[in-house]
């Protein structure tokens, strides 16, 4: 499931309008929002009606050199770390941090022991961490999604979700 540009199923209209530090990106995968605005340190993402899950694009590569890939990334509040698919992780070539084991719990509440990677994350210029310490997950794929953002990334601004017009729309604002 691992997107590079407008290849491999993401379509991305070529109508980014640009106003001032405002940009509107929108796009035609069902399960991506309809639209993205982003301006300083704020993420507005619209999507059309319902939506079963908080699905955006990140950008994701290896701090030691490769191509940033587009990768499907879910908002996820249960995860306390933010993670990397085992698939996307091989194909950006990375390498788990030696010396150290990680015990990770799913939501089944189960154990399973995994490896730790360090990868740069950048969500439309707004979140940009370098280095940042994700686990690997296996199966992550089988859900369609190759990233996820989890507590250690939203906790570091205002996070909110707001469906009071009918269509989903999800706000992050990095603290100041």
């Amino acid at each position: 499931m691992v997107y590079n540009g407008i290849t491999n199923g993401i379509t991305i209209n070529d109508s980014i309008l640009v106003k001032g530090k405002i940009a509107v990106i929108q796009c035609e995968d069902p399960e991506l929002p309809e639209s993205t605005t982003v301006s300083e340190g704020l993420l507005h993402y619209e999507y059309k009606g319902a939506a079963r899950r908080i699905v955006t694009l990140a950008d994701v590569s290896n701090p030691n050199g490769s191509e940033k890939v587009h990768a499907k990334a879910l908002w996820d509040t249960g995860a306390t770390e933010s993670g990397i698919s085992a698939e996307l992780a091989d194909m950006l070539g990375l390498r788990p941090i030696p010396g150290v084991s990680h015990v990770s719990l799913g939501i089944t509440g189960d154990p399973v022991e995994t490896d730790l990677h360090k990868v740069n994350l950048d969500l439309n210029g707004v979140v940009k961490k370098k280095e940042l310490v994700v686990v690997r997950h296996a199966g992550l794929s089988s859900q369609k999604v190759d990233f996820v953002i989890g507590m250690d990334i939203i906790s570091e601004g205002r996070f909110t979700i707001d469906s009071s017009s009918g269509n989903i729309q999800l706000t992050f604002e990095l603290n100041k």
